[in-house]
């Protein structure tokens, strides 16, 4: 049972850190600094 129940809460707490984080917010400031500083 215990194999089931703590990879589905390690899912769980990683889905909730990944919407509070917003990584994709930070990936999009990064590409546009980066297209800034090459200048393409």
């Amino acid at each position: 049972m215990t194999g089931i129940v703590v990879p589905a809460a390690a899912a769980l707490v990683a889905g909730y850190l990944l919407g509070r984080l917003r990584p994709w917010q930070r990936l999009g400031n990064w590409t546009t600094d980066q297209v800034r500083f090459t200048g393409t």
